[in-house]
Order: C-alpha cells, then sequence, then structure tokens
C-alpha cells in the first residue's frame, strides 16, 4: 500500500476513535479501505489518499 495510503487510514483510524465507532466496525472499515486501494493503480491510490491526507488533516485541527 502506499505510504500517503497508510497516512491516510491512521488519520481516518483516528478520527473514527475519536467519534466512538465500535472497534469492529473499524476494522470492517480497514478492509473495505484496503480493497478500494488495491483495485487501483499506485498513482491513483497514491493520488487519492494525498488528497483524503489534506482533507483529514483539516478536521484534525
Amino acid at each position: 500500500m502506499p505510504e500517503a495510503c497508510v497516512e491516510s487510514w491512521e488519520k481516518m483510524e483516528k478520527l473514527a476513535e475519536q467519534m466512538g465507532l465500535p472497534e469492529e466496525q473499524i476494522k470492517e472499515q480497514k478492509k473495505k479501505f484496503e480493497e478500494d486501494v488495491k483495485a487501483m493503480n499506485t498513482e491513483e491510490a497514491t493520488r487519492m489518499c494525498s488528497t483524503q491526507n489534506s482533507l483529514l488533516g483539516l478536521v484534525d485541527q
């Protein structure tokens, strides 16, 4: 998985935990996220994850 996607997932996981989502739901979301990323080529996945990182960075502030 591209580094940008690893970083993006970590931010999404942190936000999900802060929102109080159940651990099982977070695991299901992670599995879907990983499947979606694997279905893309590396460039497309990196671009999508970089955009998510930017947006999640704004939410985290």
